[in-house]
């Protein structure tokens, strides 16, 4: 939905969607750890996509960063805790406590490196038995190169939205899609 209300927000210039983009990436935020890193590069990405093409308008992008950051102060807090960077505290009925186990500090940038590696593991299987059988993979294998088929479309959208100068939406995507695949493991 989140990316439905970005793609809206590019398209139309709207400041509704992209206040309703950040509503989203915000309620993201909440769902899984990851996505404390792959949302912001997803946005710089956009960000810099869009100056490039000189669509980017710094009031549309605060729109949508004013309920993000509302949404995402909690969390950033929480991580604060959790770090030791400030001690724990009580905030009217909200406990900010550190985590016994906190597993967001596995996710760092020395995963790309593992990701890149382990290239085919998303589409196959990994060494953790709950994610998938060995015998049938994490997707059907039908859905390999399609998969692969639509990274290379979209490839190929951004590449003609680059010479052209016109926001294709496939572009952002692709941009996700590389996130999304670097920070896999």
């Amino acid at each position: 939905v989140a990316f439905l209300y970005l793609i809206l927000a590019i398209k139309y210039d709207k400041i509704k969607y992209y206040i309703f983009a950040g509503i989203w990436f915000g309620i993201i935020l909440y769902t899984y750890a990851v996505s404390y890193v792959s949302i912001p590069l997803l946005l710089i990405g956009t960000c810099l996509y869009l100056v490039y093409l000189k669509k980017f308008r710094i009031t549309r992008f605060i729109a949508l960063g004013i309920p993000l950051g509302i949404l995402a102060f909690p969390l950033i807090i929480v991580q604060l805790v959790n770090r030791r960077i400030i001690s724990a505290f009580s905030f009217l009925c909200f406990d900010f406590v550190p985590f016994p186990d906190a597993r967001s500090g596995e996710i760092s940038f020395s995963n790309i490196s593992n990701s890149l590696f382990f290239w085919a593991c998303p589409f196959t299987h990994d060494n953790l038995t709950y994610n998938a059988f060995t015998e049938f993979g994490t997707v059907y294998r039908i859905m390999i190169p399609l998969i692969l088929l639509g990274f290379v479309l979209c490839t190929v959208s951004f590449i003609k939205s680059l010479r052209s100068k016109e926001f294709n939406p496939y572009s952002l995507i692709m941009f996700f899609f590389l996130i999304s695949y670097c920070f896999y493991f």
